[in-house]
């Protein structure tokens, strides 16, 4: 029992999904006729315990990723039941396939036609089916009762680990997946192949349609395969299906994107291959990087070219400002102070970097005195007492922040009118 709760918990942790375990066991025991008390139910409750927790250990996640969209309950109904209909339509013919299917769009509060249809389709499948399974098992004729049985607990399977993806707690952007399925599908699978069993013997024409059903599923399977050749056939075919969906279209685009910058990095990635060893590699490639907006990869890149000349000033300076570009100030603070540390010429942009930064971090103090520190080695730079105004503005001292705006004016650095008003409104 225990080496089955330890991979129960291995499987949590690799997949939501798995919180259904608790309840497919209980449907084993009672297809096993093992009566449901004592030690058959006390040893279910470790892995109920399991999927209680990391069921809400999902939401909470789901939640803070804001990947729980929202939903009126009767829109969430509806979606569930439609999807419950999808996915057993799907199994027996595998028809208009894609990799994730988008949310309709509703037009003046109404979805399409299609959707309340396939809806109340999912309502009928649902009842109807368990309703005569159930009143079989009540009549108690032993003759069918096992295939009955093998019918039940194949529905049960299916429908109770497919409920929790039918999107009445709706995740992501698709109505449904055809991966949530894998698991789910053996519930109907069994079901299949008790019919097949019990009708083989009887009609002679099951077989042949079996093994052609069968080759049908190989081919379009193989059909299938070229979909997911790569990412990029992958979107392609979401897009061919659902054109007026953005996620995808977003999704290749992006992917393009990536294609060109790799096939642009291509000369930076051979330098390094030819010298692993010299940080200018790196360095470039992280200017690249951070050009195109890949600032992560740029920051790596910075990093890997720090990690071998540990001095590299430039390295510094532009890993600060990929760092205050993700308000990662202290970061950037840091990064700033050593290119100053490490710059002989003392270049008054240091100075405005660091003042930056403490503005940012509320120490308009500090602030004021980068700002003076960098005037004091170029006073002709009208940004310098622009920030440096907004900081006395900041600190109260309204005067000195007059002073510096306008020299930044004299200067030739044009002056939000609102701003002297703020200033001014201060001084009457």
């Amino acid at each position: 029992l225990w080496l089955t709760g330890l991979f129960f918990l291995f499987s949590l942790l690799s997949k939501g999904q798995a919180v259904t375990l608790p309840i497919a066991l209980l449907l084993i025991d009672f297809y096993l006729d093992r009566q449901l008390k004592g030690k058959a139910l006390l040893e279910k409750i470790p892995f109920l315990a399991l999927s209680l927790v990391f069921g809400v250990i999902a939401i909470i996640a789901q939640k803070k990723g804001n990947a729980i969209s929202y939903f009126p309950l009767p829109d969430r109904i509806l979606f569930a039941c439609y999807g419950f209909a999808q996915y057993i339509f799907k199994v027996f013919i595998p028809v208009h396939l894609s990799g994730f299917y988008p949310y309709p769009n509703a037009v003046n509060g109404h979805y399409p036609p299609w959707l309340y249809l396939n809806a109340a389709a999912g309502v009928v499948l649902l009842i109807i089916p368990t309703i005569l399974l159930f009143l079989q098992i009540k009549k108690g004729n032993k003759s069918n009762q096992p295939i009955i049985k093998s019918m039940l607990f194949g529905w049960l399977f299916f429908f109770l680990n497919i409920a929790l993806l039918l999107q009445l707690l709706p995740v992501g952007l698709a109505i449904m997946a055809d991966r949530y399925t894998y698991l789910s599908y053996t519930g109907l699978f069994l079901i299949i192949a008790a019919l097949v069993l019990e009708l083989k013997t009887k009609y002679k024409w099951v077989m042949p349609l079996v093994i052609f059903y069968l080759l049908f599923l190989g081919f379009t399977t193989y059909q299938r395969t070229g979909v997911w050749r790569n990412s990029k056939t992958f979107l392609k075919d979401v897009i061919a299906k659902y054109p007026e969906d953005s996620t995808a279209q977003h999704k290749l685009i992006l992917l393009e994107n990536f294609e060109r910058i790799d096939s642009m990095t291509a000369p930076y990635n051979n330098a390094i291959y030819q010298q692993p060893g010299n940080p200018l590699g790196y360095f470039n490639r992280g200017i690249y990087y951070q050009q195109n907006g890949l600032v992560d990869s740029a920051i790596a890149d910075y990093s890997r070219a720090l990690n071998i000349k540990h001095d590299f000033m430039e390295a510094y300076e532009k890993r600060g400002i990929c760092y205050a570009g993700e308000k990662n100030w202290n970061a950037a603070l840091a990064d700033f102070t050593s290119a100053l540390n490490l710059d002989p010429s003392k270049s008054p942009a240091h100075y405005m970097n660091i003042g930056n930064i403490y503005k940012e971090l509320g120490k308009n103090d500090s602030a004021i005195v980068m700002y003076g520190l960098a005037i004091q080695v170029n006073s002709g730079v009208p940004g310098f007492y622009m920030n440096r105004s907004g900081a006395y503005f900041n600190t109260g001292d309204y005067q000195s922040a007059l002073k510096d705006v306008m020299k930044a004016q004299q200067l030739g650095a044009p002056v939000d009118t609102g701003y002297l008003n703020a200033i001014n409104s201060h001084l009457k």
